[in-house]
């Protein structure tokens, strides 16, 4: 559909306006005479249209006519769904409009005037049309350089798109009333979305030994070794200060049933031993901890 002339815009935009100071000052008859004007033109934009079928409802509720005033706001909401009426009119206005409203949202649903395209592209479906207001569906689309032209025959609800998967670039439909009136346009996405990448399952790392884990165990073992070493001068030293605990001894406390150099012999013995018995428990202790350190410091 071409767009309108400069010329058609002029000569529509006139009586819309008388249409409109009519309605503000409650002259229906004027109203209705420029009205009649917009009814008789051809290749009314969108907002035209509504605002056409707007204030002839607004003029025939105000004439108290109730039933007519609705089968024109029928018309409007399903042009229109996002169609308000001010709440300055009172319910010779509100109360038709509010009854064609469910009407609709009933019969149609009030986003059901547009044409949709599924998602794999290749299917179109066409608005319930409960009012017969749909006089021809067009949608243009694109193939490369090249426009073509698509109408479905109505009355239709669906029908397969006019062209291949992944064929058509770009697409808009275009619903038309009588007269060539547009009630609805919508972009169309006909480009198929990329298929989906095909995963890449990466193999899961090997296990690692933890680090420092040599060294862990070498110092475990140098601390068990120290631990059985210095449990055993500990050992050797209790039973030596035993046998010196046991010797018979004179009224001045000196060993008599053993030689003097066996007895400083014990004697040394005890203190050697346990002094070694303790070095060595402090050793096994230090390599322990060193050992626990290395097995945090290298956990994975």
């Amino acid at each position: 559909m071409p767009a309108p002339t400069l010329l058609a815009l002029l000569l529509t935009a006139a009586p819309l306006d008388v249409a409109r100071k009519a309605v503000e000052e409650l002259r229906c008859p004027e109203a209705f005479a420029a009205l009649d004007e917009l009814d008789a033109a051809t290749g009314l934009n969108i907002a035209d249209n509504v605002a056409r079928l707007e204030l002839r409802a607004v003029c025939l509720g105000v004439q108290k006519k109730p039933q007519a005033a609705e089968k024109v706001f029928r018309e409007l909401v399903w042009v229109s769904p996002g169609a308000k009426i001010s709440d300055e009119y009172g319910p010779r206005v509100r109360t038709p409009f509010l009854e064609a409203r469910a009407f609709i949202e009933e019969q149609a649903g009030l986003s059901a005037r547009e044409v949709t395209l599924d998602e794999t592209k290749t299917h179109l479906t066409f608005p319930r049309d409960p009012l017969n207001l749909i006089a021809r569906i067009e949608v243009r689309w694109r193939r490369g350089a090249e426009e073509l032209v698509f109408e479905p025959k109505l009355p239709a609800t669906e029908a397969p798109a006019p062209w291949k998967p992944g064929e058509a670039t770009a697409a808009v439909a275009r619903i038309y009333g009588a007269k060539s009136r547009l009630i609805s346009t919508v972009e169309l996405d006909p480009k198929l979305p990329p298929a989906p990448a095909a995963a890449v399952v990466e193999p899961a790392p090997a296990p690692q030994s933890p680090r420092f884990r040599p060294a862990m165990w070498s110092f475990f073992a140098l601390a068990a070794v120290s631990l059985g070493t210095g449990i055993a001068f500990d050992v050797r030293s209790y039973d030596a200060d035993r046998a010196l605990g046991s010797a018979q001894r004179d009224g001045e406390g000196r060993i008599t049933n053993l030689d003097q150099r066996d007895a400083f012999a014990l004697e040394q013995r005890v203190k050697t031993d346990a002094a070694v018995r303790t070095g060595l428990y402090v050793t096994a202790g230090v390599f322990a901890v060193v050992a626990l350190v290395l097995a945090i410091a290298g956990a994975p």
